[in-house]
């Protein structure tokens, strides 16, 4: 393949047909001379656009970029300071933005080059507004061209980082929040900043809602809520194979001590964060993540939590690539503080299911009209924390509550008041059965992919019979159906505008259609199941389950440890009168609770 050269400004190449069959080919889209305007509505102004062709993603470096920018006049020196931006396909300036100053970031970039052949790369001359450089996965390696300065001068990017410690947790005003001059902060990383997320503490989330019945201000710690008002994310239900534990406390030694956490194996780049409280003579917490990514070595994760109190902090710091959702469960129970009732509930769920930014826009206008103030104060949590339309679906995965460790939590209940080591062996016991009960339903599977994927593509296409794709050439489609629903469909790039192939990687109900009218046409595109992202076949789950979790002997069999520290118990504390289990009822439930009982007559003494 030739090597790469900047295209004439009147030439047009359909890059889809001419790198057909190299997947490693591709072409930048370069825009240089000019400079990004401040966040939000970030532009890029009084700039040029050249194309560049015939890169290779196996030896694109960032020499090659430096080789462009001196062809088209920008290095006239050896003190020039470029910085350079790839713009994440399908993304905007806010949010989209990524640096490319190392091999790492190039190596990002190359994720994304197999089914998108025109990248966009931004230049900034002399300095730069963005913080994308101190996101770089090793900002360390960062460097643009060589400079001549002393090596003190590589931390002007950082100058302006505020670091500081968070000191309290009230809501700031975002009129107050000051702009800094030099950089443009983005919301996903003024980490000093922390919005009322919390629940107040945790004795008062209001996590499962339903009266026992006999009057008291508590209830069940872990059993699912009843409420009129609890989010249930038909998208993301948690399917879970039931794990015989009742022998477990039969086997364990009564004579070793307390607490405990585990986590729980995913192929996904998604993990749910997640603690639960241990109530008896020793009491702390129980920590869990569930579905790690397959490899273990990614650090663009995207994190679920319930926004306690450093997690934020906790996660920008170690992990500065990762995504960060918020649960919207969480979200409302704030929100119900100030704004209750069914309609602000269903608007602020439009708001978070709709998957692209128009319907987003839509669904908040209709809130601001129902009240001002409830706008404002969701205004202020940053979109692409909770929102659909806002996610960049490089999880493939669209979940919106954290289940998936509340469904962990619950199932290692009758263990975490244990003594330590037998939590510990309570979760490794569950997990290792777990796996083996997994293994034995994935024999059962006969298809391409896992049962869930089957049940969510058929209702797909059951839906999609409805629509009627017209093909557009490039490999696009334009797919109208009911309800005035028209979207464009790439099936080359596998995007569509309504953005739901690219949030799950499961073809949409346009993407079906536009890909059957390819079938009728005879192109060999094959079934909507091969364009199902891997992570949902069957051959997947059965690699993620083909790990086992080794049995170990019991302790009589255990060795002698030449470290001579001796391990304290601590100090035991035996709680007043029978030990709690039930949690205190939020102040948000307790006035739903006593408006109900008015509306229904005196408490029954």
């Amino acid at each position: 393949m030739a090597p790469w050269r900047i295209r004439a400004t009147m030439d047009e190449i359909d890059v889809a047909r001419r790198y057909a069959g190299h997947p490693t080919i591709f072409s930048v889209r370069l825009h240089h001379g000019g400079q990004f305007t401040k966040f939000p509505g970030r532009k890029y102004i009084k700039g040029k656009q050249n194309y560049v062709d015939l890169l290779d993603i196996d030896t694109f470096s960032i020499h090659d970029i430096d080789e462009m920018m001196e062809e088209l006049g920008h290095i006239d020196s050896d003190e020039t300071l470029l910085y350079y931006h790839f713009l994440r396909p399908f993304g905007d300036l806010d949010f989209g933005l990524f640096a490319l100053g190392s091999d790492q970031d190039v190596h990002h970039l190359g994720t994304y080059v197999a089914n998108h052949k025109v990248i966009d790369v931004y230049i900034e001359h002399g300095k730069t507004n963005l913080h994308t450089y101190s996101m770089s996965p090793n900002p360390s390696k960062v460097k643009i061209v060589e400079i001549k300065e002393p090596p003190a001068c590589s931390k002007q990017l950082f100058l302006e980082w505020n670091d500081s410690p968070i000191e309290h947790e009230s809501v700031p005003d975002l009129t107050e929040v000051e702009n800094d001059s030099h950089l443009d902060k983005e919301p996903s990383l003024v980490d000093h900043i922390e919005f009322e997320m919390n629940v107040e503490n945790e004795d008062d989330y209001d996590g499962s809602g339903h009266n026992n019945g006999s009057g008291n201000d508590e209830f069940d710690d872990d059993s699912e809520s009843e409420d009129s008002d609890f989010f249930i994310d038909e998208d993301n239900l948690i399917h879970d194979v039931d794990v015989d534990m009742k022998d477990f406390h039969m086997n364990i030694d009564k004579d070793v001590e307390w607490v405990g956490g585990s986590s729980e194996t995913g192929r996904r780049d998604f993990l749910g964060l997640d603690g639960a409280f241990v109530k008896g003579p020793y009491p702390g917490q129980v920590l869990s993540a569930v579905a790690l990514d397959g490899l273990g070595t990614n650090s663009n994760f995207t994190f679920m939590s319930d926004r306690q109190k450093g997690l934020l902090p906790a996660i920008a710091t170690l992990f500065p690539c990762a995504e960060h959702r918020y649960c919207l469960r969480h979200i409302h129970d704030n929100m119900k503080k100030n704004w209750r009732g069914k309609v602000f509930k269903d608007l602020l769920w439009e708001c978070a299911t709709t998957s692209n930014v128009q319907h987003f826009h839509q669904a908040m206008e209709k809130l601001k009209k129902l009240n001002n103030d409830a706008y404002e104060w969701l205004k202020q949590i940053p979109p692409q924390s909770w929102a659909r339309s806002h996610f960049t679906g490089r999880a493939h995965c669209d979940a919106l509550t954290n289940n998936m460790c509340e469904a962990f939590n619950s199932k290692i209940e009758d263990g975490r008041d244990a003594p330590i080591i037998n939590c510990i062996e309570f979760i490794r016991e569950y997990i290792m059965k777990k796996i083996v009960k997994v293994d034995k339903e994935i024999q059962k599977v006969v298809g391409p992919l896992t049962p869930t994927a089957t049940t969510i593509l058929d209702n797909i296409k059951s839906k999609a019979e409805q629509y009627v794709a017209t093909f557009c050439g490039a490999g696009k489609y334009q797919v109208a159906g009911p309800w005035q629903d028209q979207c464009i469909v790439d099936v080359g790039q596998q995007s569509c505008t309504c953005k739901r192939w690219e949030l799950i990687g499961i073809p949409c109900k346009h993407g079906v259609a536009a890909i059957w009218d390819m079938g009728r046409n005879d192109k060999d595109v094959g079934i909507p199941e091969s364009f199902v992202h891997p992570c949902y076949w069957l051959s997947s789950w059965k690699e993620m389950y083909s790990f086992k979790v080794s049995p170990i002997n019991g302790r009589s069999m255990w060795e002698k440890s030449a470290i001579p520290t001796t391990l304290l118990p601590p100090k035991h504390r035996v709680p007043i009168g029978r030990p709690k289990k039930k949690r205190t009822i939020s102040i948000v439930k307790r006035r739903t609770l006593l408006e109900e009982t008015q509306h229904q007559g005196p408490i029954d003494q």
